[in-house]
């Protein structure tokens, strides 16, 4: 896998996402405002729809119970003696992903 350009092409992506994101209308994030002035004089705060989803993913990940210590164990021993391969391609895959994740926020 050629990676030698892989960072400019995420810059490259980095930068149209940012224009686009300024092209977009003031109205369409207005929902997503805080600190408006109320009636009364008080602040109001709206919640999008993402973060209601994000909360509610958060509330349901708590009450995950994982328990890896046998997997751990067994990645700690192959990697004492030395016979963990690490895939690098599958490494890349997940940064690259991770990272387009994050420049989406």
């Amino acid at each position: 896998m050629d990676i030698k350009h892989i960072n400019s092409a995420l810059q490259n992506t980095r930068q149209n996402d940012a224009a686009r994101k300024a092209d977009e209308p003031q109205a369409k994030g207005a929902e997503a405002r805080s600190g408006q002035a109320g009636t009364n004089g008080a602040e109001q705060v709206s919640v999008t729809d993402a973060s209601r989803q994000a909360q509610a993913l958060n509330e349901k990940a708590r009450d995950v119970q994982v328990d890896n210590r046998e997997k751990i164990e067994a990645l700690k021993q192959a990697i004492a003696e030395g016979s963990y391969d690490v895939d690098v391609q599958a490494v890349a895959k997940k940064l690259l992903q991770t990272e387009a994740l994050f420049s989406t926020l």
